[in-house]
């Protein structure tokens, strides 16, 4: 069985911001980045609908692959019982010096990832 789970609010399925105006830029007003809260639906829909699941891939590609990365921990929890493997195609994880620092923290406030990820 496949799941695709469209990404809609452009944060990787880990956003939990609302009312967001992005600085400097002609982007419309009052965003919401709340990806993490759309995952949240789908797996209250799909968790259930697979109670046998023994063997989960999560995928993505591009900010679909970051949403892997961001929300591995949590889809590992919701179908704790079964073995999850990662496929995260065109969004490495890099360091500071490849990627400001000041864009991940903008990232982070902007789509408000704090809330959503794990600890």
């Amino acid at each position: 069985n496949v799941v695709y789970v469209p990404l809609c609010t452009g944060d990787g399925h880990a956003g939990s911001n609302t009312g967001v105006n992005v600085p400097g830029t002609q982007a419309p007003q009052n965003q919401s980045f709340v990806g993490a809260t759309n995952l949240g639906l789908m797996l209250s829909r799909i968790v259930p609908s697979f109670p046998n699941v023994t063997r989960v891939m999560l995928a993505g590609s591009s900010t679909g692959a970051l949403g892997v990365l961001l929300n591995a921990d949590r889809v590992s929890r919701d179908f704790c019982h079964a073995e999850l493997s990662l496929l995260s195609d065109s969004f490495p994880i890099m360091d500071d010096a490849y990627l400001a620092a000041c864009l991940q923290q903008r990232w982070r406030t902007l789509w408000g990832f704090d809330a959503a990820l794990a600890a």
